[in-house]
């Protein structure tokens, strides 16, 4: 009788380890659901940080033109005054 009670005790606690194991498991997943979501959010960021660094890009270059053409202005008024 003694060895039914502890075969009985040893697979309830089997199956609690079970248990145990798979909340385990669902924890791991729901964690590595929220990294994935936290991936997805900074490579928005990144997204966002890529545009504005071509939007600075394009402001330069056009402060870039818009120096250069004053500046061929300036040696065309030079050359002609010359």
């Amino acid at each position: 009788m003694c060895i039914f009670w502890h075969v009985i005790l040893t697979s309830i606690r089997h199956f609690d380890g079970s248990i145990h194991d798979f909340d385990g498991s669902i924890h791991d997943f729901d964690g590595s659901f929220h990294d994935f979501g936290c991936s997805i959010h900074n490579f928005d960021g990144s997204i966002h940080d890529f545009g504005c660094s071509i939007r600075r890009f394009d402001d330069t270059f056009r402060r870039f033109g818009s120096s250069f053409r004053r500046f061929c202005l300036s040696i065309h008024r030079l050359t002609f005054h010359l």
